[in-house]
């Protein structure tokens, strides 16, 4: 009789439980705010014969992807919004898993060593450029099978998805650059129009983000992972997005020493054909770790 009471009492507090809505879910996970990186020592990671990659950890957190109305625009964006649609629409976005990054764009030391070519625009630590996104995905399986650590982890290597690379260029701010709101004080921490006059420099020559990550603004645009669509924000989830399933063009991202500040601020995109690169457009390195038995 007293099982079958205790029975009863879990059948009607079963009844009476509701499940939770999973924007609710949602909800209470896009409240939690941006979390900083921990204290993890940078990965360096060896590329044959003298080169090397560094690499910071990036922890998961939440954040806001895109811009308010209230944030300078520049040519680029007044051409991509010329649909009526607003490409940089604010909205919260939840990464749930971390990544490490590389602090600097990919140079023309490293594309060469992994590569076999030679030479390179700006000398060996400037950035590689005129690249396609097509030939990022033919160096990544190269750079697999060349690069090294100190664990015995088997290494591989992408691009970060538009929403990683947000992520990490905004270092936990809500400002249109890293480093705040001040227009003029961009060039401590990027090579822009005003300070470069067009020409690309060497990596990791002015100050990086809070997160030790340089050139996330200006020097050279940077390719990503994503497809670009116009609306990719209202339709694309708001948990570990990765951009629309087909396109014709990919995403770039941080502007290059061709624009102002306005192009290189964290939430400005803009896109590319896949097969086609052009001089001031790069790429920076995910670090992907595949533990062995």
């Amino acid at each position: 009789m007293r099982c079958a009471v205790v029975g009863l009492a879990c059948v009607l507090a079963l009844s009476a439980f509701v499940w939770p809505n999973p924007r609710d879910i949602d909800a209470v996970l896009l409240a939690r705010p941006v979390q900083e990186p921990p204290a993890r020592e940078p990965r360096v990671v060896f590329v044959p014969p003298q080169d090397t990659l560094r690499f910071v950890w990036i922890r998961p957190g939440s954040f806001q992807m895109g811009s308010d109305l209230d944030e300078p625009m520049g040519p680029l964006d007044r051409d991509t919004t010329a649909s009526g649609i607003d490409h940089e629409r604010q909205h919260d976005v939840i990464l749930t898993r971390g990544f490490w990054l590389a602090t600097t764009e990919t140079t023309w030391s490293v594309w060469n060593a992994v590569m076999g070519t030679s030479g390179g625009r700006g000398g060996p630590q400037a950035p590689a450029r005129n690249l396609s996104w097509d030939d990022t995905q033919r160096f990544f399986p190269r750079l697999s099978g060349a690069a090294t650590d100190s664990t015995d982890s088997v290494l591989r290597f992408r691009l970060p998805t538009e929403a990683e690379w947000e992520y990490a260029a905004r270092a936990g701010t809500t400002s249109p650059w890293s480093h705040g709101f001040d227009e003029d004080s961009l060039t401590a921490y990027a090579w822009i129009r005003s300070n470069a006059a067009g020409r690309v420099q060497p990596v990791a020559t002015r100050k990086p983000n809070p997160w030790g990550l340089y050139d996330m603004h200006g020097n050279v645009w940077e390719w990503v992972a994503d497809w670009y669509a116009d609306d990719a924000y209202a339709t694309t989830p708001r948990i570990d997005p990765r951009g629309p399933e087909r396109g014709r063009e990919r995403v770039r991202r941080g502007g290059s020493v061709v624009y102002g500040a306005a192009i290189a601020r964290s939430a400005s995109r803009y896109r590319n054909p896949p097969d086609r690169g052009n001089g001031n457009l790069g790429f920076r390195i995910v670090l992907i770790e595949e533990r062995t038995p």
